[in-house]
């Protein structure tokens, strides 16, 4: 039996055969070339072995391994210059072996470690840097590069510690972890790091083990919300957790299943126009699936078409409201059922409703107007302007003809002018019977003539007139009227000057009686009503 390793040797020479047979010659050529590279690398024959590689190059142009030769023995020479190319672009340091190259070469190694420096490998740089400031201690750009990187190390690492504090106060002990591993990437004998490595580790083990008790006692306790909080806290700690990731597995797809419950009765209240019991239930459901779309999404159409259905409702009732009001002739009440729909944005049919209330007003005006007409034929018919209060109602009958009002009314004033007429009449008989007897001289029974006022204009002015004759002819003036008019003057003269103003007044009126035109008893009347209005 063939032994496994021969079997191996055996099947290698075959497919170098194979590959040889089958134009594969190039592969062999090219190992050859790079084994002798490596021979020439190792005995300082840089310039050689970079001439090898290049022809191994040429044979296949996408073998990284002969790339990165190529480029150990760029640095060696002193000609190496990274392209800022791919990050394919390395240089395995180690193999460099630094202690090998030589000084003409350190300017090419010394832009190794810029790019090392540019792709973050800061540890490479930083050796790299330190072992050029080594061999070359008065080069002031490779100890400044030195001392920089060594100050950007110090701070990256620094950095890392305060986020991880950061974490590590708000309880995110995986994160602070994270980063303080990090910041001893940087500075592996620190103290302070290490002591917060373990702090955080044993946070992160109290936590561990606070998470998979209070996430038990909430699953046998049935709360299964409360449970899935935790279990994606857990699951966001601790990603790697397979019974966190089991159990949040478990907790959501029971969620969504409630959930799908959820929307279906609440879709279902929705398509049997139940929307008010629908909104109820998604308030609820956004209390327990706090943040879910498909909720939100339902809510707001619940909401919006139960808006709708009130929004209907209060024009519906704010229509019927404006029907009634039409109907009961309240202008007012209609006016303001129109400004509601306005209000509610109903503007469906407004102008029908704007035609009616227009209508509904004019009426009501021209019913202002008759009652009006009305009361003025009343008011004329109570001064006995018969005329006018007829006038009056004519116009009122041409804005109402059928008006019982205005027709009761008319009969009234007939009524009234003929009973005036008759009043008339006989006091026009008194008046002329009053006359007579004062041309007979017969005073007295003039006197005693009904000369009462009827409310008839015409006739009241005559009456007036034959009262004014009877009281000229009472007090026409005599010798003795005179005198007797004369010595009451004097007496209220006496009066006055005594003090007795309301006495004197007496006095002199009594004289104004008897002789109507004594200029001095009006004069000292008014003076003295003035002087008592002073006093008051």
């Amino acid at each position: 039996m063939i032994k496994p390793v021969l079997r191996l040797v055996l099947l290698g020479l075959t497919w170098v055969f194979a590959q040889a047979g089958a134009g594969g010659m190039p592969v062999v050529e090219q190992a050859a070339l790079v084994k002798s590279a490596e021979a020439y690398m190792k005995s300082g024959e840089y310039p050689k072995a970079l001439l090898q590689l290049q022809k191994a190059r040429s044979l296949n142009s996408a073998e990284l391994k002969v790339d990165q030769m190529m480029r150990q023995c760029l640095v060696h020479m002193g000609d190496w210059v990274p392209s800022g190319g791919t990050n394919s672009e390395w240089i395995d340091v180690d193999r460099l072996r630094l202690d090998d190259v030589l000084p003409k070469g350190y300017d090419s190694l010394f832009r190794v470690g810029k790019s090392m420096e540019e792709r973050e490998n800061y540890d490479i740089a930083l050796r790299i840097y330190s072992h050029l400031t080594e061999k070359q201690p008065g080069n002031k750009d490779y100890g400044k590069a030195f001392q920089d990187l060594r100050l950007k190390i110090e701070q990256l690492a620094q950095n890392h510690v305060d986020v991880g504090e950061i974490y590590l106060k708000q309880g995110r002990f995986g994160r602070a972890l994270e980063e303080y591993h990090a910041a001893q990437f940087f500075r592996p004998r620190d103290a302070f790091i290490v002591d917060r490595i373990k702090l955080a580790t044993e946070r992160q083990n109290e936590l561990h083990k606070s998470y998979d008790e209070r996430l038990q006692s909430l699953l046998q306790k049935g709360n299964r919300d409360q449970a899935m909080l935790v279990a994606e806290k857990a699951f966001r700690d601790f990603p790697e957790e397979e019974n966190f990731r089991k159990a949040l597995d478990t907790l959501q797809s029971l969620r969504s299943s409630n959930l799908q419950k959820v929307l279906a009765q609440c879709r279902a209240a929705i398509d049997s126009g139940n929307f008010e019991k629908a909104e109820s239930q998604l308030q609820n459901a956004m209390l327990t699936f706090g943040g879910e779309p498909q909720i939100d999404a339902l809510y707001q159409e619940a909401h919006k078409k139960l808006e709708q259905q009130r929004n209907k409702e209060r024009s519906d009732s704010t229509r019927a409201t404006f029907a009634q009001a039409v109907e009961q002739g309240n202008t007012s009440l209609a006016a303001g059922a129109m400004q509601a729909l306005q209000r509610q944005g109903d503007t469906v049919g407004i102008q029908k409703l704007q035609v009616k209330l227009d209508e509904l007003k004019g009426r009501q005006q021209a019913l202002r107007d008759f009652e009006a007409t009305v009361d003025r034929a009343r008011r004329a018919l109570k001064d006995g302007v018969f005329d006018e209060a007829k006038a009056a109602l004519q116009k009122a009958m041409e804005m109402n003809a059928v008006s019982p009002v205005a027709r009761q009314l008319l009969d009234d004033v007939h009524r009234e002018e003929a009973k005036a007429l008759e009043v008339e009449q006989a006091k026009r008989k008194d008046v002329q019977k009053a006359e007579a007897l004062l041309k007979a001289g017969q005073l007295k029974e003039a006197k005693k003539v009904d000369l009462s006022l009827t409310g008839t204009h015409q006739v009241d002015q005559e009456v007036k007139q034959v009262q004014r004759n009877i009281r000229e002819a009472e007090y026409a003036r005599t010798p003795e009227n005179d005198k007797k008019a004369q010595d009451l003057f004097l007496e209220g003269i006496g009066k006055y000057r005594a003090g007795d103003y309301q006495d004197a007044v007496d006095n002199w009126t009594q004289v104004l009686k008897l002789n109507p035109d004594h200029e001095q008893a009006k004069k000292y009347i008014a003076n003295v009503k003035q002087k008592l209005a002073r006093m008051q």
